[in-house]
Protein backbone atom coordinates (compact mmCIF):
# COMPACT_ATOMS: atom_id res chain seq x y z
CA UNK A 1 0.00 0.00 0.00
CA UNK A 2 1.26 3.31 -0.95
CA UNK A 3 2.12 5.97 1.78
CA UNK A 4 1.11 9.75 1.98
CA UNK A 5 2.93 12.17 3.55
CA UNK A 6 1.39 15.00 4.67
CA UNK A 7 4.31 17.20 4.97
CA UNK A 8 5.31 16.22 1.67
CA UNK A 9 2.49 18.32 -0.38
CA UNK A 10 3.99 21.02 -2.09
CA UNK A 11 0.66 23.19 -2.20
CA UNK A 12 0.00 26.28 -0.89
CA UNK A 13 -1.64 26.46 2.31
CA UNK A 14 -4.80 27.53 1.28
CA UNK A 15 -4.84 25.15 -1.56
CA UNK A 16 -3.84 22.23 0.67
CA UNK A 17 -7.35 20.78 1.02
CA UNK A 18 -7.36 20.40 -2.58
CA UNK A 19 -4.06 18.98 -3.78
CA UNK A 20 -3.15 17.51 -0.70
CA UNK A 21 -6.37 16.06 0.88
CA UNK A 22 -7.76 14.70 -2.13
CA UNK A 23 -5.20 12.69 -2.46
CA UNK A 24 -5.57 11.37 1.36
CA UNK A 25 -9.27 11.01 1.30
CA UNK A 26 -8.88 8.90 -1.51
CA UNK A 27 -6.23 6.86 -0.21
CA UNK A 28 -7.84 6.60 3.17
CA UNK A 29 -11.73 5.77 0.85
CA UNK A 30 -10.17 3.10 -1.35
CA UNK A 31 -8.16 1.39 2.24
CA UNK A 32 -11.98 1.86 4.10
CA UNK A 33 -13.01 -0.09 0.78
CA UNK A 34 -11.08 -2.59 1.16
CA UNK A 35 -11.40 -3.60 4.63
CA UNK A 36 -15.32 -3.74 3.88
CA UNK A 37 -14.75 -5.82 1.35
CA UNK A 38 -13.07 -8.43 3.40
CA UNK A 39 -15.24 -8.27 6.53
CA UNK A 40 -18.10 -8.96 3.93
CA UNK A 41 -16.69 -12.33 2.27
CA UNK A 42 -17.92 -15.20 3.79
CA UNK A 43 -14.47 -16.93 3.60
CA UNK A 44 -12.38 -17.77 6.55
CA UNK A 45 -10.02 -15.26 7.04
CA UNK A 46 -6.85 -18.08 7.29
CA UNK A 47 -7.81 -21.88 6.28
CA UNK A 48 -6.85 -24.37 9.31
CA UNK A 49 -4.07 -26.84 8.82
CA UNK A 50 -3.87 -30.07 9.86
CA UNK A 51 -2.62 -28.88 13.46
CA UNK A 52 -4.76 -25.87 13.50
CA UNK A 53 -7.19 -24.41 16.10
CA UNK A 54 -10.36 -23.17 15.46
CA UNK A 55 -11.18 -21.34 18.87
CA UNK A 56 -9.28 -17.40 19.36
CA UNK A 57 -5.61 -17.58 20.86
CA UNK A 58 -4.94 -15.78 24.00
CA UNK A 59 -1.49 -14.30 25.24
CA UNK A 60 -0.69 -15.00 28.23
CA UNK A 61 -1.06 -11.99 30.71
CA UNK A 62 -3.24 -9.84 32.63
CA UNK A 63 -6.84 -12.00 33.09
CA UNK A 64 -5.39 -14.56 31.20
CA UNK A 65 -3.88 -17.52 32.97
CA UNK A 66 -1.98 -19.65 31.47
CA UNK A 67 -1.70 -23.34 30.99
CA UNK A 68 -0.28 -26.03 33.37
CA UNK A 69 1.38 -29.36 32.36
CA UNK A 70 -0.64 -32.38 33.66
CA UNK A 71 1.37 -35.21 31.82
CA UNK A 72 4.50 -34.66 30.52
CA UNK A 73 6.29 -37.09 27.89
CA UNK A 74 9.88 -36.73 27.56
CA UNK A 75 12.05 -36.89 24.95
CA UNK A 76 14.19 -39.55 23.27
CA UNK A 77 18.17 -38.28 22.79
CA UNK A 78 19.18 -40.03 19.46
CA UNK A 79 22.06 -42.62 19.02
CA UNK A 80 24.10 -39.69 16.98
CA UNK A 81 23.22 -37.14 19.70
CA UNK A 82 24.09 -39.21 22.97
CA UNK A 83 27.25 -40.55 21.06
CA UNK A 84 28.23 -36.92 20.15
CA UNK A 85 27.51 -35.74 23.91
CA UNK A 86 25.05 -32.60 22.15
CA UNK A 87 23.47 -30.71 25.07
CA UNK A 88 21.09 -28.06 25.58
CA UNK A 89 17.96 -26.42 25.18
CA UNK A 90 15.07 -27.07 22.53
CA UNK A 91 12.54 -23.94 22.83
CA UNK A 92 9.28 -24.56 21.18
CA UNK A 93 6.26 -22.54 20.55
CA UNK A 94 2.76 -23.83 21.04
CA UNK A 95 -0.95 -23.24 21.46
CA UNK A 96 -2.47 -25.06 23.91
CA UNK A 97 -6.44 -25.28 23.50
CA UNK A 98 -9.15 -24.93 25.42
CA UNK A 99 -8.94 -28.65 25.49
CA UNK A 100 -5.49 -28.45 26.96
CA UNK A 101 -3.92 -30.20 23.66
CA UNK A 102 -0.72 -28.78 22.08
CA UNK A 103 -1.57 -27.73 18.67
CA UNK A 104 0.45 -25.26 16.12
CA UNK A 105 3.98 -27.20 17.90
CA UNK A 106 7.08 -24.82 16.39
CA UNK A 107 10.99 -24.53 16.95
CA UNK A 108 11.76 -21.10 18.19
CA UNK A 109 15.43 -22.07 19.16
CA UNK A 110 17.06 -25.07 17.52
CA UNK A 111 19.79 -27.72 18.83
CA UNK A 112 19.62 -30.08 17.03
CA UNK A 113 18.12 -30.96 13.59
CA UNK A 114 17.30 -34.64 15.14
CA UNK A 115 17.03 -33.04 18.87
CA UNK A 116 14.30 -30.43 17.87
CA UNK A 117 12.02 -33.29 15.95
CA UNK A 118 12.44 -35.46 19.04
CA UNK A 119 11.24 -32.40 21.47
CA UNK A 120 8.54 -31.61 18.73
CA UNK A 121 7.07 -35.04 19.28
CA UNK A 122 7.59 -35.47 22.31
CA UNK A 123 5.27 -31.74 23.53
CA UNK A 124 2.99 -33.10 21.41
CA UNK A 125 1.92 -35.89 23.62
CA UNK A 126 1.98 -33.30 26.61
CA UNK A 127 -1.25 -32.99 27.76
CA UNK A 128 -2.44 -29.45 29.85
CA UNK A 129 -4.86 -27.57 31.91
CA UNK A 130 -5.91 -25.59 29.70
CA UNK A 131 -5.14 -21.54 30.43
CA UNK A 132 -8.34 -19.61 31.86
CA UNK A 133 -10.03 -16.14 31.28
CA UNK A 134 -12.58 -14.90 33.35
CA UNK A 135 -12.38 -18.71 34.89
CA UNK A 136 -13.02 -20.10 31.42
CA UNK A 137 -10.94 -22.41 29.48
CA UNK A 138 -9.45 -20.89 26.77
CA UNK A 139 -6.34 -21.23 23.96
CA UNK A 140 -2.99 -19.57 24.85
CA UNK A 141 0.28 -19.18 23.15
CA UNK A 142 3.32 -20.54 25.38
CA UNK A 143 6.44 -21.18 24.73
CA UNK A 144 7.88 -24.47 26.33
CA UNK A 145 11.86 -24.90 27.16
CA UNK A 146 13.27 -28.81 26.63
CA UNK A 147 16.21 -29.54 27.80
CA UNK A 148 18.53 -32.66 26.61
CA UNK A 149 20.96 -34.08 28.90
CA UNK A 150 23.54 -36.76 28.98
CA UNK A 151 24.35 -38.93 31.52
Amino acid sequence: MPVVHLNECRAHRRGWMTACGRSVLAFLAAAVLRAQQKSDSKEPEAAADADGVDEPVYEVGGDVKGPRVLHRVMPEFTPKSREQHIEGSVILATVVTSKGEPRRVRVQKSLDKELDAKAVEALRQWQFAPGQKDNKPVATRVSVEIRFNVL
